[in-house]
């Protein structure tokens, strides 16, 4: 149980059951990278990639099948500002979506909700509640996944929690949902009722806790315990704790020193990550589609040092009374007031023998399991933050209100057969008073280092001339300067409005921007479900290619594989039908079409409308 050797990859986890594609996927996230969010729509196609890098036009087409059927939420202000800004993210847009939770509270669960169908329509469903944020931190994480073993016709009144979590985030955007968006939430959440999970072995029940609010939502109560939590305060673990209560907790350094002396002097043992442990060791187990369990994750290929950041939730109570009992939860609520009481959170609680979930078998011997990993760690406690760190954590408050106000990026003129597009970011609301020194600016992320400044307690006014039409964004970066050297960035997701019709097809063009590019996604597109063919394809080369379609089809017989798919694949045919299109739109798509092409490519497209019309 939580083994540390164990590495379960989102990927895996996220990847449809065989005969079964993706039908509809919620997410939801505290922090969000843009550029993290570009790698689940890989998982659910038959690609075989695991790195948007890897092939850029792969990952292209890998988003664009699955944009409309996932759905990310996260907490506004807390989008991270990538370090470099790939085109490909201009096609999360329909998928990402701020949430705003009630004043003086976060938005933290860490989940995924997916439902799956096959050809006859049949649904299978999977939940992934984690520790772990939608980002690329290198970090210690928890995930716990659960199959579905039927989807019935009758409620389970058990998952109710997470079907309420469903139905909240369509009303708590920062701007309305689409009705097409909102429906597919919806529709997932009424099924999800109806599910009948999967225990995990060792597991004769599961539970799930929604939090949200200020009231005790679980009962702690327990003889003994381990917590494992990577922020700690004391009206947290006084909650967890209590008389006689024999309590272990690990968590980071500076976050046992934050506790006061008393609250150490309950504590039976504290430990942290020992970085004097290494890497943890690489293992070849793999997830199978058959397997439902808990294990401690990284997210991230190759060995892990201990010195990565704790991130991990864990909570395993040995209730009095029953002494060869326990009870495991694992999620997103951290030890702290806020993450037991405050906070909008959901963990997984799972109840079986105290030999299978109980603390000993948490830990392990010295030798294995989790205590290998531990260092003893005496805290001489009640330490301060320092003043950098109160002004860290006012920079990210302020961050979330302005994310929190719906902003507008309109396009008012010009286009880019002349000077480009005049474009303006305005606000619905001023932006909160500051009495300092403080220092902000506003800009598009697609032209960084372009940033305009802008005043507190009023609303922007950030004009571009002469945009590019690929370069058009709803994503609006906000950067703050404060005092102590501390300084802070957000992305949200404003409405756009003007904007091009065309403007993604300027974006893949910019993508797709030479024929044997072209040619090589339409040969993967075609290979769609081969995936020997298709890694032959990823590895090998491109450039040097002969774009000529004559050349082409008689070289690797893409005319055999188009009459192939037109027969067995349709669904690759309307793939490429969509990008042809697309780069029809513009003059520099046209220009990365092989002599020839767009004259088959429209007998293909006859072809497909009749046999369409025949069946």
């Amino acid at each position: 149980m939580l083994e540390p050797n164990v590495r379960h990859l989102l990927l895996e986890s996220l990847r449809p059951p065989t005969r079964f594609t993706l039908d509809a996927a919620v997410a939801t996230t505290f922090t969000l990278d843009l550029t993290a969010a570009l790698v689940p729509p890989l998982a659910f196609t038959a690609f075989g990639l695991d790195d948007v890098s890897a092939d850029p036009m792969v990952a292209l087409e890998a988003i664009a099948r699955v944009a409309e059927r996932t759905a990310i939420f996260c907490q506004a202000g807390m989008i991270e500002v990538p370090h470099t800004v790939p085109d490909l993210v201009a096609f999360l847009e329909p998928m990402v979506h701020q949430i705003v939770p009630p004043p003086g509270t976060l938005f933290h669960p860490k989940l995924w909700v997916l439902r799956y169908v096959d050809e006859e329509g049949a649904a299978a469903c999977r939940l992934l509640v984690l520790s772990r944020n939608l980002t690329h931190d290198n970090s210690w994480d928890v995930i716990v996944r659960l199959d579905s073993a039927a989807v019935g016709s009758q409620n389970h009144p058990g998952n109710g929690p997470l079907r309420d979590l469903l139905i909240d985030l369509v009303s708590t955007t920062v701007t309305p949902l689409s009705p097409a968006r909102r429906s597919m939430v919806e529709s997932l959440a009424s099924d999800i009722r109806r599910v009948e999970w999967q225990l995990p072995p060792g597991v004769d029940g599961v539970t799930f806790h929604y939090l949200r609010g200020r009231r005790p939502q679980i009962d702690w109560t327990a003889r003994r315990s381990a917590v494992i939590s990577p922020f700690v305060n004391d009206a947290g673990i006084e909650e967890l704790s209590g008389p006689s209560h024999d309590m272990i907790l690990i968590s980071r350094p500076d976050q046992l020193e934050m506790l006061s002396p008393a609250i150490l002097s309950q504590l039976t043992r504290t430990y942290v990550l020992d970085a004097a442990a290494g890497n943890a060791p690489q293992s070849d187990q793999h997830l199978t589609e058959e397997d439902a369990g808990i294990g401690v994750e990284t997210l991230v290929p190759g060995a892990v040092p201990l010195r990565a950041h704790l991130h991990a939730k864990v909570y395993v109570l040995e209730p009095p009374g029953r002494r060869q009992r326990a009870r495991l939860l694992l999620g997103s609520a951290n030890a702290t007031s806020s993450g037991l009481r405050g906070n909008t959170e959901f963990l997984v609680e799972f109840e079986g023998p105290r030999r299978n979930l109980g603390v000993d078998a948490l830990l392990g011997a010295e030798a294995d399991g989790l205590r290998q990993l531990l260092a003893e760690y005496t805290a001489t406690g009640g330490a301060t933050p320092t003043d950098r760190e109160d002004v860290e954590h006012q920079v990210d408050n302020t961050l979330r209100t302005v994310a929190a106000i719906p902003h507008r990026v309109r396009v008012v003129s010009g286009g880019d057969a002349g000077t480009g597009h005049r474009v303006e970011i305005s606000s619905s609301s001023p932006y909160p008073d500051r009495n300092d020194a403080w220092q902000l600016r506003v800009g598009l992320l697609t032209l960084p280092g372009r940033e305009q400044p802008a005043d507190f307690a009023d609303t922007p006014d950030v004009v571009y001339e002469a945009v590019t039409t690929a370069d058009i964004s709803p994503f609006v970066t906000v950067h703050i300067d404060a005092s102590h050297g501390v300084s802070g960035s957000t992305v949200l997701v404003a409405e756009l409005e003007g904007d091009p019709f065309d403007r993604l097809d300027h974006v893949m063009a910019r993508q797709i921007d030479t024929p044997e590019k072209l040619m090589r996604l339409i040969r993967l597109l075609l290979d769609f479900g081969n995936p020997g063919t298709v890694v032959n394809q990823l590895s090998a080369g491109g450039e040097g290619e002969e774009s000529s379609w004559a050349m082409n089809q008689s070289q690797t017989g893409e005319l055999e594989l188009v009459l192939q798919a037109l027969a067995t694949n349709p669904a690759a045919i309307d793939s490429i039908d969509r990008i042809m299109v697309r780069l029809s739109a513009s003059e520099a798509g046209r220009q990365v079409m092989p002599a020839g092409f767009v004259e088959f490519w429209g007998a293909v497209r006859e072809a497909r409308l009749l046999l369409e019309s025949s069946a």
